[in-house]
């Protein structure tokens, strides 16, 4: 739900971007048509999930029930289907394994590590978010690390995107399908982690979105000026 709702948001921001130089408003009139039919479809696929086989209904009830009780510890822990418990444990092991981690995709050890662990209900091997799950289990370092990559090629997506509306116009459109996707696995990694089913073609669109001529290496600026200096 949150990948797709954020799917959603890029999408039109990415229709405006691509847009922003032409002086004509046919051919944005025309996305924007598309999208409203993207959109639609959406609604149709979400009113009959509610409406004909009750999909959503208890989730939303109990996810605005959660955001108004935040205030308490039960309720943050309760929070997305438990998912603020799990959080909770593994963020608590961090300032005893902030470098290394607790171990590689060792989730359960920030359970079974603790002196009350007897007492707990239950624990859990993933960490429903994949940016706590890399900091608990591989350190701050790693985590780090993975938002750069991250940023990187979320800007060098951007840069493609929008150097190639005048001069390649199907690139650039291509460019954003890649990045509306990224945005939306990004988004929904807030709540999962390397879901198996999608996390081979989140790795796939990563690579598409860092197209190599707008890649740059460290110390490109300076070689820049240098080879300017010498011309």
């Amino acid at each position: 739900m949150v990948g797709n709702i954020c799917f959603m948001i890029f999408a039109v921001i990415l229709i405006f971007l691509l847009h922003r130089k032409e002086k004509s408003k046919s051919e944005l009139k025309c996305h924007l048509k598309r999208y409203g039919l993207v959109l639609a479809a959406f609604g149709v696929i979400f009113f009959i999930l509610v409406k004909f086989f009750g999909r959503l209904n208890g989730d939303l009830e109990t996810t605005i029930g959660e955001f108004e009780n935040m205030g308490s510890l039960s309720a943050f822990d309760s929070f997305g289907s438990w998912r603020g418990y799990i959080w909770r444990i593994g963020l608590e092991s961090v300032p005893d394994f902030w470098l290394t981690g607790i171990g590689l995709d060792n989730y359960r050890d920030a359970f079974e590590y603790r002196a009350d662990f007897s007492t707990l209900p239950w624990s859990q091997g993933k960490g429903h978010n994949e940016y706590i799950h890399i900091l608990v289990t591989e350190g701050v370092f790693a985590l780090v690390n993975y938002l750069a990559l991250l940023f990187y090629a979320f800007f060098t997506g951007m840069k493609s995107a929008l150097k190639s509306i005048n001069k390649d116009r199907a690139n650039a459109v291509v460019t954003c399908i890649f990045l509306t996707m990224f945005i939306a696995y990004t988004s929904q990694a807030c709540f999962n982690s390397s879901v198996v089913n999608t996390a081979p073609y989140f790795w796939v669109v990563l690579g598409m979105v860092m197209t190599k001529n707008h890649q740059r290496p460290f110390g490109y600026r300076k070689k820049l000026k240098q080879r300017q200096s010498k011309s």
